[in-house]
């Protein structure tokens, strides 16, 4: 059976849970999309997701759009806030009409690898992702990260062109949160990345990657229940530049649990804007400097005429 198939049963057991919950509010919407609550999911989160976060955005055109996860219907879904959500797990174990992480198993469910490890010969169904695999290994060089360490992997990408040619800056946030306790994070714990035209620009302010370990200091201090997670960050700005010299550009998100599946992350993010460069005030101090300068080396050579 495909991933879809099986998330088609998987959907099935979520919603009879649902219904069978006092306090869960199931709307069926159409054949494609199911609201469970403050959440909106759907088959095709490569087309919904995308048109949520280019909802705002004139100027461009999108060309492509994939995703991939280890249960299609339940790794993303659209927020009633406007923001999107992926996760390494089940959406729905972390965001069910407000009960979010009361009373329920802080592990995943519904993920290809709940509670164990991936391996070498699970390999075709570990959703596996080399670019998180990259990030990890050149943030811990002296240890050999293989591709069966990333995996559950939630991923969104989609390719553009511009109309408006001025448009060279991706303004969007974050918020990364989190089920893996503070105790047993270990250094590869759930990793997630944000890239632009092949460059990763999901940072922490202090500059690392975005791990669940990386980014422990600075969890809220009352915790991350109101995402329906353990723990969660404040919104983290991203600020990425287009790399002009391509007539195509590519946008992909991707989130993955890293080394063990016991405990998820998550992540929300933003509706994206495309803008145009604004030059710092030192960049216009800079350039009235220096016409100041020619004009008077003009000026001068009149003078001297």
């Amino acid at each position: 059976m495909n991933k879809r198939m099986i998330s088609s049963l998987i959907l099935g057991a979520t919603i009879a849970l649902a219904a069978s919950s006092a306090t869960a509010k199931v709307n069926f919407v159409n054949e494609n999309k199911w609201v469970f609550s403050d959440l909106t999911m759907g088959w095709y989160p490569e087309r919904d997701l995308v048109n949520a976060l280019i909802a705002d955005t004139n100027g461009i055109t999108v060309t492509s759009r994939d995703s991939d996860s280890p249960a299609v219907f339940n790794s993303h879904a659209l927020m009633s806030d406007g923001k999107i959500t992926m996760s390494t797990g089940n959406v729905l174990s972390h965001s069910l009409d407000g009960n979010r992480a009361k009373n329920r198993d802080k592990r995943g469910q519904f993920t290809a690898h709940e509670g164990g490890l991936c391996t070498v010969n699970l390999m075709p169904n570990c959703v596996t992702n080399a670019g998180l695999q990259a990030l990890l290994q050149a943030e811990y060089p002296f240890t050999t990260v293989y591709p069966y360490h990333i995996y559950d992997t939630a991923l969104l990408t989609f390719s553009f062109t511009l109309d408006d040619k001025s448009l060279d800056t991706v303004l969007t946030s974050f918020i990364f949160a989190t089920d893996e306790p503070l105790t047993r994070i270990g250094p590869y714990a759930d990793v997630f990345a944000f890239w632009v035209d092949d460059v990763n620009y999901a940072l922490l302010p202090n500059g690392k990657i975005v791990t669940a370990l990386n980014a422990a200091e600075y969890y809220r201090a009352g915790g991350g229940e109101d995402y329906g997670y353990q723990n969660r960050t404040d919104a983290l700005g991203i600020e990425a530049k287009l790399d002009m010299t391509r007539d195509v550009h590519t946008i992909t998100i991707a989130i993955a649990d890293a080394f063990d599946g016991y405990y998820d992350s998550g992540v929300f993010i933003g509706g994206l804007k495309f803008t145009s460069t604004v030059p710092e005030p030192e960049t216009y101090a800079m350039m009235l400097a220096g016409l100041g300068m020619i004009g008077a080396v003009a000026r001068r050579r009149r003078k001297n005429a």
